[in-house]
């Protein structure tokens, strides 16, 4: 078991390492190549290869439930942050009823545990975190 970890205001504190019993370790996607635009298009406008070859892309996988709202507000956060170079998806396990989307939505698997990736130009996973990364 770890010792308590209570510390006083202002106090450094030196971390020990943190075990956790029976923990299965997971395999990371950072560094590796993730082709998250040859996944099955759903709904929304893939931007074409020459596009994507310019852009780095931020992918959040989601629940089919989730998708939706995912997209609109990844599509949101495209206007607010306005960086033409950077494209927005979100990605399903499932095949799912798809109308319209303002980012595409694609069905296919994540590349490892986490949920969203930030894959620079040449197609690598440069960042890999659960929810939204933080944009700056």
């Amino acid at each position: 078991d770890s010792e308590a970890f209570i510390p006083r205001p202002g106090e450094p504190v030196a971390l020990e390492p943190i075990v956790v019993p029976g923990g299965v370790e997971g395999r990371s996607a950072a560094g590796r190549r993730y082709p998250w635009h040859k996944n099955t298009l759903l709904c929304g406008e893939l931007p074409d290869e020459d596009r994507r070859k310019k852009c780095a892309a931020l992918v959040v996988h989601a629940d089919i439930d989730e998708a939706p709202v995912v997209a609109e507000s990844l599509g949101r956060v495209r206007e607010l942050v306005d960086r033409p170079n950077i494209l927005f998806a979100v990605v399903v396990q499932d095949d799912m009823p798809c109308a319209d989307s303002p980012v595409p939505i694609l069905q296919g698997r994540a590349p490892s545990a986490a949920t969203t990736y930030l894959i620079d130009r040449s197609g690598e996973v440069v960042l890999e975190t659960f929810d939204l990364p933080p944009m700056s």
